[in-house]
C-alpha cells in the first residue's frame, strides 16, 4: 500500500469571475467615455461663454461711448437753448 501514487487536483469554475472582470471593464471604458464626452462639451460651453462675455464687454464699451455722446449733446442744447431764451428774455426787457 505504500508504493501507491495519488494525485490530487482541484479545479474553481472562473467563469463568473471573467464575466464580472469584463463587465468592470466595460462600465469602466462606458465611464471614461463618459467623462471625456462631459469635458469637450464643458470645454465648449466655456469657450461660448469667454466668446459671449467679449461681446458684452464691446458693447458695453460703445453703450458707455454713446451715453457719454448723448450726454454732451443734451448738455450743449440745453446750454443752447438756455442762450437763446435768455437772449428772448434780455430783448424783451424794458429799459
Amino acid at each position: 500500500m505504500l508504493d501507491e501514487e495519488h494525485i490530487l487536483t482541484f479545479s474553481r469554475d472562473v467563469s463568473e469571475r471573467v464575466k464580472a472582470d469584463k463587465e468592470l471593464e466595460r462600465a469602466r471604458k462606458e465611464l471614461e467615455d463618459n467623462v471625456e464626452e462631459q469635458s469637450r462639451e464643458l470645454k465648449m460651453k466655456s469657450q461660448n461663454l469667454e466668446e459671449t462675455n467679449i461681446t458684452l464687454r464691446v458693447l458695453l464699451g460703445m453703450r458707455e461711448r454713446d451715453k457719454r455722446e448723448l450726454e454732451r449733446s443734451v448738455m450743449f442744447n440745453v446750454k443752447q437753448l438756455g442762450r437763446t431764451l435768455l437772449r428772448e428774455v434780455e430783448e424783451q426787457r424794458p429799459e
